[in-house]
């Protein structure tokens, strides 16, 4: 059973209990002026109006409502999508994994490592060329780089293989 929810005068738009908030310089609630509540169940509901008043809502008014229900979810998830696809095109983004990956294997250059003289080494060139991923890589879009296991890839192939 789907639910939906229109509170016109909070501007909120919910189904499922996922709500958003309809923004105040839209112009689609100038419709609904005279309503405060609309409630839909599946594909019927009721609307409360400003008057206090009850009344069937119109099978118009319920595909509204689904409808500016979907249209807003679109542009959120729309957002959240830029958003992630920005963040992946970002140094920042490259810079702190790169930096987790330095942390993570700090131990293995540190005076009291377990490690031998050979592998101390192979860690040395690692933590080099990861400090050096923004310098060596900067014709690279930032989305070009990633990681994996300790790996660096950039357009998938990896450059940088983490010592095993």
């Amino acid at each position: 059973m789907t639910h939906y929810a229109l509170i016109t005068e909070d501007r909120i738009i919910a189904k499922d209990s996922i709500a958003y908030e309809i923004s105040s310089d839209d112009n689609w609630l100038n419709d609904y002026s005279s309503i405060h509540a609309i409630q839909i169940h599946d594909s019927s509901g009721e609307v409360e109006l400003t008057s206090g008043e009850n009344r069937t809502a119109t099978s118009t008014e319920v595909q509204a409502v689904k409808d500016k229900w979907t249209a807003l979810k679109t542009a959120h998830d729309t957002a959240i999508a830029n958003e992630e696809k920005a963040w992946q095109n970002n140094w920042l983004r490259v810079r702190q994994e790169r930096n987790s990956l330095l942390q993570e294997t700090d131990w293995t250059v540190m005076p009291d490592s377990p490690l031998n003289s050979d592998k101390q080494q192979e860690y040395k060139t690692y933590r080099t060329n990861l400090r050096n991923i923004p310098e060596t890589y900067s014709s690279n879009n930032a989305s070009d780089i990633t990681f994996s296991g300790g790996n660096v890839l950039v357009s998938g192939s990896q450059v940088i293989g983490k010592p095993s």
